[in-house]
């Protein structure tokens, strides 16, 4: 019954999801841009088969937890309650450096072109 649902402790709705702090627009908006390749997002950004854009969110800045920037993983997380859900945003710093050392080895995985000086 609702009077059931509107007593019932709290239960997470759903796994969370891990989005990366992609940008700030005009100090006011966040725009969250959906990590595939983070724990419990399903294995790809949007789900698909990477030939679609991947999943953003604009929130407003103040939504999120203080001090985060540009880069950082945010790990949202959905609890139903009563009435209500509720919408966690936390910073997920084991996230972000696993994040960024894949980063940096596909940047170490891009092909040189030959040292010294160049003649055409």
């Amino acid at each position: 019954t609702d009077r059931d649902r509107d007593t019932a402790p709290a239960q997470p709705s759903t796994p969370p999801r891990f989005f990366v702090l992609d940008r700030v627009v005009d100090g006011r908006w966040a725009v969250l841009e959906a990590d595939g390749s983070s724990e419990g997002d399903g294995g790809g950004a949007s789900g698909s088969s990477g030939d679609e854009p991947p999943l953003t969110l604009t929130l407003p800045l103040g939504w999120l937890p203080v001090g985060v920037r540009e880069g950082d993983v945010l790990r949202i997380e959905t609890v139903a309650g009563g009435r209500d859900a509720r919408v966690t945003l936390t910073r997920d710093e084991d996230a972000r450096s696993t994040r960024a050392g894949r980063l940096d080895a596909l940047r170490q995985a891009i092909p040189r072109g030959p040292s010294g000086d160049i003649t055409l």
